[in-house]
C-alpha cells in the first residue's frame, strides 16, 4: 500500500482532469481501508467503485460491542443495571471515542482501571454524553433498534464539507457512509419485522442484526470522469485505464481460490458442462489479460511473506507473463521495520538524576527506601531507573483471571482476616483446633477476601475459576495454621505492620542520613524468640550459599525472598535492641512436607549446613553488604544498566522501552 502510493504520487497526471485515467485495483477488497489512508497528499480526488464488507468496517465492530453490552448485562434484586467491565472497555477503546479530542474515553478508561471493578454500574455513566446514551438497558427488541439508531446519529458527522484537508474529507465522508448504510439496513429489518405476526425478542433481534450486519456490503459509488480511480477486479470489466497498479497479484486472491457452493460432484458438473472452478480461473484470466490490454504504465504488486494461511507465492498469472516473450522487469523490495534509536544498554547519570535521588530520599521528601527497590536494583539497574527516578508505574488494568500477583494479596488478606482476632492473644492449641475446625468461617473470609480483592464493592458469587482459587488458598491457609499450631504458646504480635530505620551511609564526602524500611506480613513471638515472618507464594530456596551472595547483581538465582526478610529484621531490631530476634520465611508452595523447617540456612566453607535461628548470627556482614548497596545506589560515578541475565526481562513492565 506504501509502495502503491508512491507510484501515484510518482504520476503527473493526478492533480489534473487526466486523473481518472489512473486506476488502483484492489485484488483483495480488504484493503481499501488500509489503501485510502496511504494515498499521498498530491491526490485532490478519488473515485470509490466498489463494494467493502461492512464487517470490516469499525462501525461493525462499535455495533458488535453495543449489542455484546446488552446481552452481558446483569440486573440485580434493586433494579441497578451492572456492565462487564470487557464490554465496557471494548466501547470506550473503539476508535469512535478513544481518538475524541476531549479525551473523556480516556479519562473514563483511568478512573476504572483505578476502581478495579468487574462489574460496573449504569450511574457511573451519568451526565457523561455520549455515554450515559449508551450505558442504559434495552428491554425490547423495538427499544434496540431505535437505541443503535440513535447512538449512529450521535456519531454522525455533518463537516466534512467544511474541512479543508483533504484526506480528513474523505475519511468523514467514509465513515458517515457506513452509519448511514446501517443505518438503512435496520430500518429494512424492522419494516419486516412490523410486517408480520410475530414477536421477536431482543435476543433474537440480536442475531438477526449481527447476522444482516455481517453479509452486507457498502457499495460505493463516485463520479466516473473525476480523480483516480479504486476498483476491484470484477469492476474493471471493460474499462481501459493509461496508468494501472494492481496489489495483491497473489496465488489464492489472483485468481480467488472458493470452490463452488454446490453438492453436485465436480466430475458431474464437468461432464454436464456446468460451471467449475477452473471456469472460475478463465474468468478472472480473462478480466486480467483485458485489463492490461491498452494500459500504458503498469505496475503489478504481489506479497512475498507468508502469513497465515497466505503463501506468499505470486499468481499463476505473473508466472505466465514471466516465462511470455516480452517478460516484464522484476523489482524485489524490502521494508525493513526497526527502531530508529536503539536504547543503549548503559545510561550514565546526568544532574537531574541526581537531584531527583537527593529530593526523594536525602534532603526534602526523605521518603523511605523499601526492600523492593533496593531489590529492583540488584535485579537491573535500568528498571530501578525507570521505577524509582522516572516514577512509572505498571498501568492498571482490570484483569477476569486472578494473576499470581492478586493470589499473593488474596493469601495475604485471608490470613489477615483470619488471625486478627486473636492479636495479642497467646493461641494455644484450643485455639487453633477451632480455627481448624471452623470450616465454614474460614470458607466466608477467603470468598470476602476475593469479592473484597477482585471485585471490588460488588458481592459477587463465585464459581469456576474463582472456586478453584478458594480451594487452593483453602488448603495454603489450613497448612500455615498447621504449621503455627507446632509453635504454640504462639502470639500473633502485629500483622500488615510498618517499620522504618535510619541508616548513615557516605554520600559525596559527607555522612548524611536516610530512612529504610516496608510492611512486615507477621510480627509474632513463639517460645521468648520473636519472629518475622513472610509468606511467599513463588518458589524459594530455604538455603543461600553465603550473605554476600543475596547483594550479587550477576547472580542468576539470587534469593530476593531472604534479602527482603533480613532486611526487615535489621531495620525492626534497630529500634528494637533488646529482642531476640529470628527470620522465617513460609513459602506456601513447599511447606507440605512433613520434615519443613521455616528457617534460613547457610552453607559454611567447610559445606556444611548452618542453620539461623537467631539474626545476630548474620546481622553484621549483612548490614555491611546492604549499607555498601545502599551507597552503590546513590553513588553520582554508578550508571543505570540493563541487566546480563535476559530471563529476568520476560515479566519485566519495562521490556518494550529497552527494546529486548
Amino acid at each position: 500500500m506504501k509502495l502503491a502510493a508512491k507510484l501515484v504520487g510518482d504520476f503527473p497526471s493526478v492533480k489534473s482532469s487526466e486523473a481518472h485515467h489512473t486506476a488502483i485495483v484492489l485484488a483483495d477488497e480488504n484493503l481499501l481501508l488500509p489503501s485510502l489512508t496511504s494515498l499521498p497528499d498530491n491526490v485532490e480526488s478519488i473515485n470509490i467503485t466498489m463494494g467493502y464488507p461492512m464487517k470490516f468496517s469499525p462501525v461493525y465492530s462499535l455495533i458488535r460491542d453495543l449489542l455484546d453490552l446488552q446481552r452481558n448485562l446483569k440486573t440485580d434484586e434493586k433494579g441497578d443495571n451492572y456492565f462487564d467491565h470487557r464490554n465496557v472497555m471494548n466501547i470506550l477503546t473503539n476508535s469512535f471515542f478513544i481518538d475524541n479530542p476531549d479525551n473523556l474515553s480516556a479519562s473514563l478508561i483511568a478512573d476504572l482501571n483505578l476502581n478495579k471493578e468487574f462489574w460496573i454500574s449504569e450511574s457511573f455513566f451519568y451526565g457523561k454524553s455520549p455515554f450515559d446514551h449508551i450505558f442504559q438497558k434495552i428491554q425490547s427488541a423495538i427499544g434496540l433498534s431505535q437505541y443503535l439508531k440513535t447512538v449512529l446519529e450521535k456519531l454522525y458527522i455533518l463537516t466534512e464539507e467544511s474541512l479543508d484537508d483533504n484526506s480528513v474529507a474523505m475519511g468523514v465522508s467514509i465513515h458517515n457512509e457506513f452509519i448511514y448504510r446501517v443505518i438503512l439496513a435496520i430500518n429494512r429489518l424492522d419494516d419486516i419485522v412490523s410486517d408480520t405476526d410475530l414477536t421477536v425478542a431482543a435476543p433474537t433481534y440480536n442475531r438477526l442484526v449481527d447476522r444482516i450486519l455481517r453479509e452486507l456490503s457498502i457499495p460505493f459509488s463516485g463520479e466516473p470522469l473525476n480523480g483516480i480511480q479504486i476498483m476491484g477486479i470484477l469492476e474493471t470489466r471493460a474499462l481501459d485505464f493509461r496508468n494501472l497498479i494492481m496489489l495483491s497479484v497473489n496465488e489464492g486472491v489472483m485468481p480467488r481460490n472458493s470452490a463452488a457452493n454446490s453438492f453436485i460432484p465436480y466430475n458431474i458438473r464437468e461432464a454436464y458442462g456446468l460451471p467449475t472452478i477452473r471456469h472460475q480461473d478463465s474468468i478472472y484470466a480473462y478480466y486480467f489479460y483485458r485489463l492490461l490490454q491498452r494500459a500504458e504504465n503498469i505496475t503489478l504488486i504481489y506479497n512475498s511473506s507468508a502469513d497465515g494461511l497466505k503463501t506468499g507465492e505470486m499468481s499463476r498469472f505473473l508466472l505466465q507473463l514471466k516465462y511470455s516473450k516480452k517478460p516484464p522487469q522484476f523489482e524485489s523490495l524490502r521494508f525493513e521495520i526497526k527502531a530508529s534509536n536503539r536504547v543503549q544498554v548503559e545510561m550514565r547519570r546526568n544532574n537531574l538524576h541526581i537531584e531527583k535521588l537527593e529530593n526523594k530520599y536525602i534532603l526534602g521528601e526523605q521518603k523511605i527506601l523499601s526492600p523492593s527497590a533496593v531489590n529492583t536494583w540488584l535485579t537491573c539497574r535500568m528498571k530501578f531507573y525507570y521505577r524509582y527516578i522516572c516514577g512509572l508505574r505498571e498501568p492498571e488494568k482490570i484483569s477476569r483471571e486472578i494473576d499470581p500477583s492478586m493470589f499473593g494479596e488474596l493469601l495475604h488478606f485471608t490470613l489477615e482476616k483470619i488471625y486478627s482476632p486473636f492479636k495479642k492473644r497467646i493461641l494455644d492449641e484450643e485455639i487453633f483446633e477451632s480455627i481448624v475446625k471452623n470450616h465454614t468461617s474460614i470458607d466466608r473470609i477467603i470468598e470476602e477476601s476475593i469479592n473484597a480483592k477482585f471485585y471490588g464493592k460488588k458481592k459477587s458469587i463465585l464459581s469456576g475459576n474463582d472456586l478453584i482459587i478458594c480451594n487452593i488458598i483453602k488448603s495454603y491457609v489450613q497448612w500455615i495454621i498447621k504449621k503455627d499450631s507446632k509453635l504454640i504458646p504462639l502470639e500473633i504480635v502485629e500483622m500488615e505492620h510498618k517499620v522504618s530505620s535510619e541508616m548513615e551511609i557516605d554520600y559525596q564526602n559527607r555522612k548524611v542520613t536516610i530512612k529504610i524500611g516496608g510492611v512486615l506480613d507477621r510480627l509474632d513471638k513463639t517460645k521468648g524468640i520473636f519472629r518475622i515472618t513472610d509468606y511467599k507464594t513463588g518458589k524459594t530456596d530455604m538455603t543461600i550459599p553465603t550473605v554476600d551472595s543475596l547483594f550479587d547483581e550477576s547472580k542468576k538465582d539470587r534469593n530476593d525472598a531472604w534479602f527482603q526478610i533480613l532486611m526487615y529484621c535489621s531495620v525492626f531490631q534497630k529500634e528494637n535492641q533488646k529482642m531476640a530476634l529470628r527470620p522465617a520465611v513460609y513459602p506456601v508452595r513447599s511447606m507440605f512436607s512433613q520434615d519443613f523447617d521455616d528457617s534460613l540456612k547457610i552453607k559454611d566453607l567447610n559445606g556444611q549446613t548452618v542453620l539461623v535461628d537467631d539474626f545476630e548470627k548474620v546481622k553484621e556482614p549483612y548490614e555491611y553488604w546492604l549499607r555498601q548497596t545502599i551507597e552503590i545506589i546513590f553513588n553520582q560515578d554508578e550508571a543505570f544498566s540493563m541487566t546480563d541475565n535476559l530471563k529476568k526481562c520476560d515479566f519485566c513492565p519495562f521490556i518494550k522501552l529497552c527494546q529486548r
